[in-house]
């Protein structure tokens, strides 16, 4: 098989869903998805004498960030989860997102919101951006199969 340099990524090969449902309204930009690592893989110490220790963590947890339209279902979704917060019952939800070009993405079964939105009202339209707290990602292997 020939090598082909040029690759290609097309976003309306992201899909991303809230407990199963597919997340809708996102906002515009290039960071509309994020999923941040909890913390680092290793952490390091070098000993007076030069020595070198690693420890790997075992922390799997990820934070994500969701930057949404006010008019988006998942927008309104996310709410109906933190008036339940705010109630004193808060729930458990899932997150998963993948491209399927690629297979890059993952998801975690037990998410939590993090921080409400901040809301704005004026001329024109602002985003709402929701951070919950995922624990137990799980990442996808990643491959190319595009053009």
């Amino acid at each position: 098989m020939a090598h082909r340099d040029l690759k290609t990524f097309n976003f309306d090969n992201v899909a991303a869903a809230v407990n199963g449902v597919l997340v809708s309204g996102l906002w515009e930009g290039d960071d509309v998805i994020t999923i941040e690592q909890n913390s680092p893989l290793t952490n390091n110490i070098v000993g007076a004498g030069g020595d070198v220790l690693i420890s790997v963590s075992t922390d799997k947890a990820t934070k994500v960030t969701l930057k949404l339209q006010h008019v988006s279902e998942t927008h309104a979704a996310l709410t109906a989860l933190l008036i339940q917060y705010e109630q004193g019952n808060p729930s458990l939800f899932s997150f998963a997102c993948n491209d399927v070009g690629t297979g890059e993405g993952g998801g975690a079964g037990e998410c939590v919101l993090m921080d409400k939105p901040t809301v704005g009202f004026g001329a024109q339209a602002t985003v709402r951006e929701w951070t919950f707290f995922c624990a137990n990602w799980e990442s996808n292997n990643v491959t190319y199969n595009g053009l």
